[in-house]
């Protein structure tokens, strides 16, 4: 493999003109420069990991969900489930296990689309349900 080639794999995307005043440089370097190249890439994707992975527990620790992240989550799982029901019974069986929820899930759409004086009294329920899992101590301000 010539210093081009290794130059070229290690740095997808650079220009010609940079490959070959690369190339042109001795082998040690251009050894070191391909190092260089690779060790940042390994260095960025575990980067990239560790906040995914730090995103992930703090939605899970402090449910930093959004009502649309939520409903594009159940949206694409239940897409998913039903691609799988296609070619497994135990994914169709999951996948009717959610039909009894659907008039349920009708019922709160509809109330949600009436005036707010005839949902008043979910609302409030709502909120005295919620206000039951904050935490109002100093220490979750911190």
């Amino acid at each position: 493999m010539t210093r081009e080639q290794r130059l070229r794999a290690a740095l997808p995307g650079a220009g010609d003109d940079l490959i070959g005043r690369l190339a042109a440089l001795p082998a040690g370097v251009v050894s070191d420069v391909v190092t260089a190249a690779k060790q940042a890439h390994r260095r960025g994707r575990a980067h990239e990991v560790a906040v995914r992975r730090q995103r992930k527990a703090d939605r899970r620790n402090h449910g930093h969900i959004e009502d649309d992240q939520q409903a594009g989550a159940t949206a694409r799982m239940l897409g998913a489930t039903a691609r799988r029901a296609g070619q497994s019974l135990d994914a169709l069986a999951a996948l009717a296990q959610f039909e009894h929820s659907i008039p349920e899930l009708k019922r709160v759409a509809a109330r949600r689309s009436l005036p707010l004086s005839s949902t008043a009294p979910i609302t409030r329920a709502w909120w005295q349900s919620r206000a039951s899992r904050v935490c109002l101590s100093p220490r979750c301000f911190a």
